[in-house]
């Protein structure tokens, strides 16, 4: 599974809200504000949420479809994030998995301090499974938002791929 966000399309995508309807993910191709982030870690676009209101947190998943991992030995989650921090305001990202569209998330990781440039993660994803979803959730807190580019979902073991002899 591969999402650059060149293509401008979160259509497939799902949001999950927290206690009510907060801002949404969108793909942009350049900074919303002077002094936020201002280009995608590679390419044109990236997905971005922000949100000015700074009295709370305002929280929201983005969603992946489903994602048939079950045939996958060792899955490998890769994307680039950054968080940067406005006027001592520090949105905060969280990383969750689930097996299926009736269980609940799992926490994989969390993202607390300021990135103010493109940061690469790669995570572990446990428990493979035939409706397989990944969440991004942003916890808004008037910073300069949370920006998300170059996801891939991988098999990291070599050896479960054919070699081929000629």
């Amino acid at each position: 599974f591969v999402e650059s966000f060149e293509q401008n399309n979160l259509n497939c995508w799902e949001h999950e809200y927290g206690i009510f309807v907060s801002n949404k993910w969108t793909v942009t191709d350049s900074a919303y504000e002077n002094g936020a982030i201002a280009s995608a870690a590679s390419g044109s676009k990236w997905a971005f949420i922000h949100s000015d209101w700074t009295n709370g947190t305002q929280i929201t998943k983005l969603v992946t479809p489903p994602l048939n991992l079950v045939n996958i030995s060792q899955a490998k989650l890769k994307f680039h994030y950054a968080q940067k921090a406005k006027s001592n305001k520090q949105d905060n990202l969280k990383v969750y998995y689930k097996t299926s569209s009736n269980s609940s998330w799992v926490l994989l990781n969390s993202y607390t301090s300021n990135k103010s440039t493109w940061t690469e993660v790669v995570i572990d994803l446990p428990n493979t499974s035939e409706n397989y979803f990944i969440a991004f959730e942003a916890n808004l807190k008037g910073g300069y938002g949370i920006c998300l580019d170059g996801l891939e979902i991988y098999e990291a073991d070599a050896s479960a791929f054919p070699v081929v002899n000629t």
